[in-house]
């Protein structure tokens, strides 16, 4: 099973990324400003996707619980690249530009519940022993197409800025292949873990003690999320310096990739500058 588990994933690792690399905020906010000239606030939103969307990933937990893992995730897929497909359809105008922000703020959603739910498919189907040299390399993959993807898609658009719309629907169906192969992933002891799920006395593991293979729902509530912070104070002051770290990291990639947008009038230059170098 873990075999067949690693085919299927490479597979989606080969087609998946494309579409994800088209709405990540260094590529998607080229195409905003120089094809429909959003404004300040709607380029700023754009930017922000990314980390906003971080903050449902307990939703999304929530929200599978009890349910199918791999199901679930495929639908997440389905949904996300229909919100990648959909840019090749919006107006180039004020109101394309607000249903252009929309739906980065989707897709951005839906792939932080593809992420975060992707972890309980890893941490079943792939032992502890091989775990992260097939992640290793499933992340490889996506890393280099999320990086050259962008590069050659949006070097079509110097030549026939329209063509941005081909660009969107060819990932989107690229990405369709993916999903296709993901829906093929077979989740072990799918049984156990639902079984688990549904009880409501499930709980963590104490600290120190090995963690369990399953789920268990601590964050699944406004007092639980923020009981982490209370009772951890390690993990606490851990977090306070990630918040400074990444606040600064991301005001400044924001003012960045707006100034090449500015700057520079080549699609290819400012993609190869925000995203293919990165």
């Amino acid at each position: 099973m873990t075999r067949q588990s690693y085919r299927h994933e490479l597979v989606t690792a080969l087609t998946m990324p494309l579409a994800m690399s088209l709405m990540e905020g260094g590529v998607v906010g080229i195409l905003a400003r120089k094809a429909f000239d959003v404004s300040d606030l709607q380029f700023a939103t754009i930017m922000a996707a990314p980390a906003a969307a971080n903050l449902t990933s307990f939703l999304w937990a929530r929200a599978a619980r009890g349910r199918r893992k791999v199901r679930f995730i495929f639908h997440l897929q389905l949904a996300m690249l229909l919100a990648v497909a959909s840019v090749a359809a919006l107006p180039t105008g004020t109101r394309g530009a607000a249903m252009l922000t929309a739906a980065i703020v989707a897709s951005r959603c839906l792939m932080t519940g593809i992420l975060t739910l992707r972890s309980t498919v890893w941490r079943h189907n792939y032992p502890r022993r091989h775990r992260a040299q097939v992640i290793g390399r499933l992340t490889l993959l996506t890393c280099l197409l999320m990086a050259i993807g962008p590069v050659i898609g949006f070097a079509v658009l110097d030549w026939a800025p329209s063509a941005f719309r081909i660009v969107y629907v060819a990932a989107a169906l690229i990405g369709l292949a993916g999903a296709a192969s993901f829906a093929g992933v077979r989740l072990r002891r799918e049984r156990e873990l639902l079984r688990f799920e549904s009880q409501q006395q499930a709980r963590p593991q104490p600290h120190g003690a090995p963690g369990s293979i399953f789920e268990y729902d601590l964050t699944g509530s406004v007092p639980g999320f923020l009981a982490v912070l209370r009772r951890d104070h390690v993990f606490r002051r851990y977090m306070t310096f990630q918040f400074l770290l990444g606040s600064g990291m991301m005001m400044g990639e924001t003012v960045l990739i707006y100034l090449i947008t500015q700057i520079s009038g080549s699609y290819l230059t400012s993609i190869v500058l925000t995203t293919g170098i990165p």
